[in-house]
């Protein structure tokens, strides 16, 4: 085991800022000095967990760091640049002095995967890994995500030392077909485009269940068009968003449990005529009543915010690399191109841009420059990740309690909505942080994975065999703070 005793100063000095000048350079990824100022206060805490519990010699003497090696004044670009090439430095001497010290994982030589079918751990070795797995809107529970993208791969770069970017800002998309019932486990996106003719309202009584056609111009709000008249129904994503789950949480909500308001199409097609807004949103339509068994030609939308994008991620540079040398990371699953941008995110535009104008020629920029040891999948560090896996899966299978993984997910997803969606405040965010560790101790105690691990078991194993809700768990006590308001 290494120890700050086998390097010299001056190898000692750059290890140490690479450690804080990645910290850094998150935490000066925008400009507001509130952000910068939680984020390097949580690096701080970070480290001081680390110089106190890692298993690591290294890494515990690595950790007892004081101050960044960068001044108040240094600009981005210099901390930046002066970071990764200390980290570059840094890794260059550990592959040089203590290659055991140097992890051969996920990180950077390779990955480590479980078979879905056959319950199979294997390594594969690889000269760069990219990451491209999505984003970590699946832990608000109900969102438009497909339930496989769990965030783990991202969450397991981030454990290994990959830094992590503005993970509290999360697009809120208010156009989503609404929740029917607790049978559901994600919802349906409908497109913005919408809101150019339709007309959304809730009825002005509360608990008002009559269908919408018996209720009068009269007894309807058309909130928006009310709180915003300047914008009306075309108001941003995320005040329209905070404005139907105000609307709904007063007891104006429409639908099962009153959770929607309606989008009315009655106006357009009386202005336009039916054929008009047919040509225009026909596909929309039709794909509202398949779903919904309701025609909107007839009575009005129903529609409720959900979840849809995460602009957080992991920090990556120009070259879409991220703090781990050769660890590349790509679309949602960085914090890049949207950065801190509360009206949200455009995944076709981050998917084009990362996927066919960068990524093919930085990653041959980076196998290009970079000298890189032999190593196989019996690298000890290869062999660790396997076994982790291993244990982590026994352990949830040998819990056999009597709650399941949906279950949890769905109260963690009640929570997080609530204390750390649309609107954040200290008390809901104080809030939050006491009720989610009770219920990570609850579900190690509690939660039943059904099968065997060599057997299919996709639901369970996708969302709890895989950590999915550990990392939802962890990320949680993250994802509100610092405080930034309302995400959108």
């Amino acid at each position: 085991m290494a120890a700050k005793a086998d390097f010299t100063e001056a190898e000692w000095k750059t290890m140490q800022k690479g450690v804080t000048g990645a910290g850094t350079l998150v935490s000066i990824s925008d400009s507001d000095f509130t952000d910068s100022f939680g984020e390097a206060s949580a690096l701080g805490k970070y480290l001081a967990e680390q110089h106190e519990r890692s298993d690591s010699v290294l890494i515990r003497d690595l950790a007892h760091v004081h101050g960044t090696g960068f001044g108040l004044t240094a600009s981005r670009e210099k901390v930046e640049t002066e970071t990764l090439d200390a980290l570059r430095s840094a890794v260059a001497t550990l592959q040089e002095k203590t290659p055991d010290e140097l992890a051969a994982d996920a990180a950077q030589r390779g990955i480590v995967t479980r078979d879905m079918v056959t319950g199979k751990v294997e390594s594969w070795l690889a000269d760069a890994v990219c990451l491209a797995t999505g984003g970590y809107g699946n832990v608000f529970f109900l969102a438009t995500y497909a339930k496989g993208c769990n965030a783990t791969a991202i969450w397991r770069a981030y454990k290994k030392g990959a830094a992590f970017g503005n993970p509290c800002y999360t697009q809120i998309h208010p156009t989503c077909i609404p929740v029917t019932g607790d049978h559901q486990s994600k919802l349906t996106l409908m497109s913005e485009s919408l809101r150019n003719d339709g007309r959304i309202w809730v009825p002005k009584k509360k608990g008002d269940t009559r269908p919408p056609g018996q209720i009068p111009e009269s007894e309807r709000d058309y909130y928006l068009e009310r709180k915003y008249p300047s914008f009306g129904n075309l108001a941003p994503r995320d005040i329209s968003s905070r404005a139907a789950k105000q609307a709904c949480d007063a007891g104006q909500g429409v639908g099962p449990g009153g959770l929607g308001v309606y989008l009315d199409f009655a106006d357009a097609i009386k202005r336009l005529g039916e054929n008009a807004v047919r040509e225009k949103y026909g596909n929309l339509f039709d794909m509202y009543e398949r779903i919904t068994d309701e025609n909107p030609y007839k009575v009005p939308m129903r529609i409720f915010p959900a979840s849809h994008y995460t602009m957080g991620g992991l920090w990556v540079d120009y070259n879409l690399m991220s703090t781990i040398p050769g660890l590349h990371v790509l679309g949602e699953a960085n914090f890049s191109d949207h950065g801190a941008n509360r009206l949200g995110a455009s995944a076709l535009m981050q998917g084009l841009a990362d996927g066919y104008f960068v990524i093919p020629y930085t990653i041959g920029h980076y196998l290009a420059s970079t000298q890189q040891e032999k190593v196989a999948t019996d690298h000890p560090e290869f062999k660790k990740a396997e076994a982790a896996v291993s244990e982590r899966i026994g352990r949830l299978l040998g819990i056999k309690g009597k709650r399941t993984v949906d279950s949890f997910h769905k109260e963690l997803g009640h929570i997080m909505w609530e204390h750390c969606g649309m609107a954040r405040n200290k008390k809901g965010l104080e809030a939050a942080l006491q009720k989610i560790p009770a219920l990570r101790e609850a579900f190690w105690k509690d939660v039943t994975v059904l099968g065997e691990n060599e057997s299919l078991n996709v639901d369970d194993f996708r969302k709890s065999a895989r950590s999915a809700l550990r990392l939802y768990f962890e990320l949680s006590s993250r994802l509100g703070a610092p405080e930034r308001g309302s995400p959108g």
